[in-house]
């Protein structure tokens, strides 16, 4: 009997900011009070921000989580930072999306064609399989 081994893992931070009012709290929030969505929309950080944000770097290994430093991270964001790492990678949400479609075998994912389209030339150009 030939048992499965697991050959490789890898942890996926996915910045995905039209999906954050969509989250079990946000939602909470803007059903009491629908005047908080411009502010929720006004605070979503780019991908960028996302991908230079220290704990994320230290999420997919790119530092080791003693290297963060004082507090707040955020207003110390790393220039140099890159998207992929040892132990991962911060995905972007057209990749994200991409992938929703692509495994989801119940059609309840439509993408646009330009978002399709988008998502398709991304992924194929991933580095990772």
């Amino acid at each position: 009997m030939t048992l499965p081994v697991i050959a490789g893992t890898a942890a996926i931070l996915v910045h995905a900011p039209s999906l954050v009012r969509h989250g079990s709290k946000p939602a909470r929030e803007l059903m009491a009070d629908r005047g908080l969505l411009p502010h929720l929309l006004s605070n979503l950080r780019s991908f960028a921000a996302a991908v230079g944000y220290s704990p994320n770097q230290a999420f997919i290994g790119a530092l080791h989580p003693r290297q963060l430093g004082e507090r707040p991270w955020l207003d110390r964001p790393l220039t140099a930072a890159s998207r992929f790492a040892p132990f991962g990678e911060i995905m972007p949400e057209h990749e994200f999306l991409g992938l929703l479609a692509l495994s989801d075998e119940f059609g309840l994912l439509r993408l646009s064609p330009t978002a399709a389209e988008t998502a398709a030339t991304a992924l194929a150009a991933h580095p990772r399989p």
